[in-house]
């Protein structure tokens, strides 16, 4: 049964609609943005082909494909966004050996599923937990 990409899409912004602002954007229903009032992470959702992209913070782009019957795994796509959205994923950043000019987001890490891509943290310059532009006002006061 092929179910039509945008569909889905747009049942996901509306399940985290439940918890945090998403929105479909206006006029393009290939595009949607979650974001969580709390940790002011903010995640944006496009369709690309058969895929969802999911981009967060610094340089984290998760992709979803369509499985052979047009369908993404909502629920993992709903999980993998919460974690992000509570302020639980972990950006690395740079490659040992390379020069500091060139850090750069490598690679994530939601460590409560499990789920993770690019330079391992352990393998990272760097690593940073994904929190949302104002995050460090917390600590300065």
């Amino acid at each position: 049964m092929l179910v039509d990409i945008e569909s889905q899409l747009a049942s996901i912004v509306t399940e985290l609609t439940k918890s945090y602002n998403a929105y479909l954007c206006h006029g393009d229903c290939r595009s949607g943005v979650a974001w969580s009032r709390v940790t002011e992470i903010t995640i944006r959702f496009a369709v690309r082909g058969d895929e969802l992209h999911l981009h967060a913070g610094s340089g984290l782009m998760l992709r979803f494909v369509v499985d052979s019957d047009g369908g993404l795994d909502s629920e993992g796509i709903l999980a993998v966004s919460r974690a992000i959205l509570a302020g639980d994923a972990v950006e690395s950043f740079g490659i040992p050996g390379q020069p500091d000019d060139g850090l750069f987001a490598t690679g994530y890490d939601i460590p409560e599923l499990g789920f993770s891509g690019g330079v391992s943290s352990r393998m990272a310059t760097f690593v940073g937990r994904l929190a949302g532009p104002l995050e460090s006002a917390r600590f300065l006061r």
